[in-house]
């Protein structure tokens, strides 16, 4: 057994996770789709970033601050949107939003957490881009438990809440001051996504991440033996009362036939600027895997 207080970095959270949460559950944050080639590439990517350590600096003040979008943070690093928080902890999304206010820096929520909704900004390419002089290609950058997002290649970690959260915007609101982007999927449902930007903007969201590299979801092997569903005491809260809100059971995954059902898989670049005209906050795009569609979101600017 193991225990938090014997944790001494952060990988080893994930084999604390393992030893605590249900497999449904465990499986649900730590596994990718398919093979998890995507996932164990995106791994090995972060371990090919080195430092090149100078000498005789004086380093007896650090100073890691940096702004993103005008807002100052106290480090570069931002908490991701993540779904379904709430299966881990009973105080999910709200308590990652205390966390990240603590810390000093950014939450960007999901739309569909199990608390309410409440995020975007003006047109502004989010690029998750490696350095492309030096690989000539971007870099896969999607992990499970945390993002790395290079904006105009510099790196920025912020909290973002999920559409797909187990709180609401308005819940995640009250928890206290902080700065909070919200990320959304495009539905079928636009007069539900136009609701769900407006919760946002009422309840102090600083931006919308506009996710664009989920048309369709992966093949969740894990999701899939497990039959996986919701916990019936959770629900997708940002979405209750909209006649979309809940994920039933099926025999392979109710997340898989969720998307299917609700996702729009004809998103594209007019989307984008219809999202612009309902809502004055900053859009960062999210899910640019390469340079050539970096540089098209720059140009449209």
């Amino acid at each position: 057994m193991t225990y938090i207080s014997e944790i001494t970095n952060v990988m080893e959270y994930e084999a604390l996770a393992k030893e605590k949460l249900p497999k449904m559950v465990y499986d649900y944050y730590a596994s990718g789709a398919e093979d998890q080639w995507t996932l164990q590439e995106n791994r090995n990517a972060f371990s090919r970033i080195l430092f090149r350590p100078r000498i005789l600096r004086d380093v007896s003040k650090i100073d890691m601050t940096t702004t993103v979008l005008g807002f100052n943070i106290s480090m570069p690093i931002m908490i991701a949107p993540t779904a379904f928080q709430k299966m881990a902890h009973p105080e999910g999304e709200c308590a990652t939003a205390r966390a990240a206010s603590a810390a000093g820096t950014i939450m960007v929520c999901l739309s569909s957490f199990c608390f309410y909704l409440e995020v975007v900004f003006k047109i502004f390419s989010v690029c998750m881009l490696s350095n492309t002089k030096q690989y000539g290609h971007a870099m896969p950058l999607k992990l499970k438990f945390s993002i790395s997002l290079n904006l105009y290649m510099h790196d920025l970690l912020f909290q973002t809440l999920s559409s797909w959260a187990t709180s609401s915007v308005e819940e995640v609101s009250s928890t206290g001051p902080g700065i909070r982007f919200f990320q959304l999927y495009v539905t079928k449902h636009r007069n539900v996504d136009a609701q769900l930007v407006k919760r946002a903007e009422r309840a102090g969201f600083k931006a919308i991440a506009l996710t664009v590299d989920t048309p369709r979801l992966g093949r969740r092997e894990a999701d899939i033996k497990n039959r996986f569903v919701l916990p019936p005491h959770l629900t997708l809260k940002n979405y209750e009362g909209l006649y979309i809100g809940k994920m039933d059971k099926t025999d392979d995954s109710g997340l898989a036939s969720y998307v299917a059902n609700q996702i729009d898989r004809s998103l594209n670049w007019k989307d984008v600027k219809w999202l612009q005209t309902i809502t004055s906050l900053p859009i960062l795009v999210k899910g640019v895997l390469t340079a050539e569609d970096g540089s098209k979101l720059l140009s449209k600017e």
